[in-house]
């Protein structure tokens, strides 16, 4: 029985200096932060999303004041905003400015509508930081957290940061679509309908720039766009004054719902090696108004070389969803081009031969190093889920 005792003690503590031991290799190589990054983040969107009216005067006369009060103090916009409606309008129910939904119902006094949106606050954040944690994972992230009192994140970093390549990074924004292509005789059919509105003046009631002169758009727009292949092409020239025609609102009018034109970032270059005008992709949107595959299908990219040709291309991962998105996507469209857009613009229209599996997709586009590698880390870093600032870095 003694010898059972002994066995069990001496167990007991082995045991207690093998966790020490750990204990202690893990606060001997716990690493520490470097530099800290400051960011600004804008989170007025959680109170003006919920108002009932975000242009009634009352309602801008406190939100401009705590705009201004939180661009001064740094403070939390929340806090501020019912300081000002308390300061600019004293005894005033905070509800009176809101929808009330069910978790406002269940107690719409002004602590509680308070409460209710530094929650929101919260909420909204997380996601943000996560997003800017992953986003400078490069330099060694440490910690990275909401700062309480202020609508500020900091995050703690190894590496050394180069300021105006991180505020860049931060600041950097991408909208990446994958959009399905009409086909040219699909859209030709509302070509009568779009020379009629071309033929005539458009006058104020058009969503364009005043200082452009009506006249320019009689009989004209119509006549720039000309066919290309599975596309249409129109002169540099002429570019700005056709864009305009098909944004105006009586354009918008008669086109269907889903189809939005896009176009091309460069220019495309004829035979002779000649700037010959921008291609105008005529896209398909879902009735939501996204794009059936988008940023939010990607997991990663890559940028690098075609071992034959020696092109640069940019090397795209997606996501498990995003893979069957686009096998299935590009099954419904093979024989067509399907048109890759990043921040509206379409950077690369590959004719898609059969569906593709797997998840990986190379866009080449005769592009420079330094642009696939721009675009790669675009296609990387997606958007960030509130608008933001950046502040600076501090060595610690």
């Amino acid at each position: 029985m003694k010898h059972v005792k002994l066995k069990f003690f001496i167990g007991i503590v082995l045991l207690l200096a093998t966790v020490m031991t750990s204990c202690t290799t893990t606060a001997e190589n716990e690493v520490e932060a470097n530099y800290e990054v400051l960011v600004r983040i804008d989170v007025s969107q959680v109170i003006t999303e919920q108002a009932i009216d975000p242009n009634n005067e009352d309602f801008l006369k406190v939100y401009h004041a705590a705009i201004v009060s939180r661009n001064e103090s740094n403070s939390n916009f929340v806090d501020v905003f019912f300081e000002k409606c308390d300061s600019i309008f004293p005894n005033r129910n905070y509800i009176e400015y809101f929808k009330v939904n069910i978790e406002l119902a269940n107690d719409d006094s002004n602590k509680g509508v308070k409460k209710y949106f530094l929650d929101k606050r919260k909420e909204l954040t997380k996601p943000f930081v996560k997003a800017l944690s992953d986003r400078l994972k490069e330099f060694g992230v440490v910690r990275a957290e909401l700062i309480d009192k202020e609508d500020r994140v900091k995050v703690g970093v190894v590496e050394d940061v180069e300021e105006v390549y991180m505020a860049r990074l931060i600041m950097s924004n991408a909208k990446v679509q994958f959009l399905e292509v009409y086909e040219t005789y699909n859209v030709t059919g509302l070509w009568y309908e779009l020379e009629q509105l071309s033929s005539q003046e458009v006058g104020q009631a058009n969503d364009i720039d005043s200082s452009f002169d009506d006249s320019d758009l009689v009989s004209s727009e119509m006549d720039y766009i000309q066919k290309f292949g599975s596309a249409f092409k129109v002169n540099a020239l002429h570019k700005e004054s056709v864009d305009r025609f098909l944004n105006s609102s009586e354009v918008k009018g008669v086109l269907p719902e889903k189809l939005k034109f896009m176009w091309s970032k460069n220019q495309v270059k004829n035979e002779y090696g000649n700037l010959d005008g921008y291609i105008l992709y005529p896209c398909k949107f879902l009735r939501n108004g996204k794009a059936r595959v988008d940023q939010d299908d990607i997991d990663k990219a890559n940028f690098g070389s075609n071992s034959e040709t020696g092109e640069f291309i940019v090397n795209i991962e997606m996501t498990q969803k995003g893979s069957e998105k686009w096998a299935a996507m590009t099954g419904e469209n093979a024989g067509r081009i399907i048109a890759i857009c990043l921040n509206d613009l379409v950077i690369s229209a590959p004719m898609v031969l059969s569906a593709i599996h797997g998840g990986y997709v190379d866009i080449s586009d005769d592009f420079t190093e330094d642009e696939a590698k721009e675009i790669a880390s675009l296609f990387s870093i997606g958007n960030l889920p509130l608008p933001c600032l950046f502040v600076g870095v501090k060595k610690l």
